[in-house]
């Protein structure tokens, strides 16, 4: 990139031998011209911790910003491309998901919104049209990809091992596929193990946070110097 296009980013300090950046967004969804660099560099990150380290990758759309219409038309075009599969994101530092109970809807208060119930998302179930999807939708504060040294199946069936068991409510224990949201403050005071635990066989983990404004990536192959060089 020219220094006249350069992105901002921020260290996220992680325990070795994990390294964590985020990038911050004036907003999502983004202005396209910001959108444009930000799909250029995340690419680009992806693509070469891909190339270096032999990675395979899953990609998932977060539905939460799509609720007033952000990436609907994106995703009603290409759903045949993407084939998206549901599932259901989860939060690992945070207590299990639950739907929502009477008493907890009884005590809001006049104009108060009721907590998210759930966090719901689509896999892109078509392995090459991952990276399209991604393109497709960075920006608009939807996807999470991740990586892995293995196969990407192996991400799904050890979230589902991990992130479905504490979920004690029947509602939410039906849905085909279960994996990992996290955000920059989920990750204070995280050991390694915790981390990699949490990410399920993933040593890329590149998520757009509207909770932070910005899109955080974790990896645990080096990552400091690629996304410097990058942003330049």
């Amino acid at each position: 990139m020219r220094e006249s296009q350069r992105v901002a980013w921020e260290p996220v300090l992680l325990p070795a031998p994990w390294e964590g950046a985020l990038i911050p967004v004036s907003g999502f969804p983004a202005p396209e011209d910001e959108a444009r660099l930000l799909r250029q560099l995340v690419g680009e990150v992806a693509r070469s911790l891909a190339q270096q380290w032999k990675l395979s990758s899953q990609v998932f759309i977060q539905l939460v910003p799509m609720l007033s219409g952000v990436g609907a038309p994106q995703v009603t075009e290409n759903g045949r491309k993407w084939i998206p599969m549901p599932g259901l994101g989860v939060w690992p530092d945070r207590e299990p998901p639950t739907l929502w109970t009477a008493e907890e809807l009884w005590m809001l208060a006049p104009g108060q919104t009721p907590r998210p119930m759930m966090y719901q998302v689509m896999q892109v179930s078509v392995e090459e049209s991952r990276d399209h999807a991604r393109d497709v939708m960075l920006g608009l504060g939807t996807i999470v990809q991740m990586m892995t040294t293995g196969s990407a199946d192996e991400i799904l069936q050890k979230g589902r091992d991990s992130l479905l068991p504490p979920i004690k409510d029947p509602a939410l224990t039906g849905f085909p596929l279960y994996m990992t949201l996290l955000e920059k403050k989920s990750l204070g005071g995280v050991s390694s193990d915790q981390l990699a635990a949490w990410l399920c066989g993933a040593c890329v983990y590149i998520r757009e946070s509207t909770e932070d404004q910005g899109i955080l990536i974790i990896s645990s192959k080096p990552l400091t110097a690629l996304v410097e060089s990058l942003a330049r």
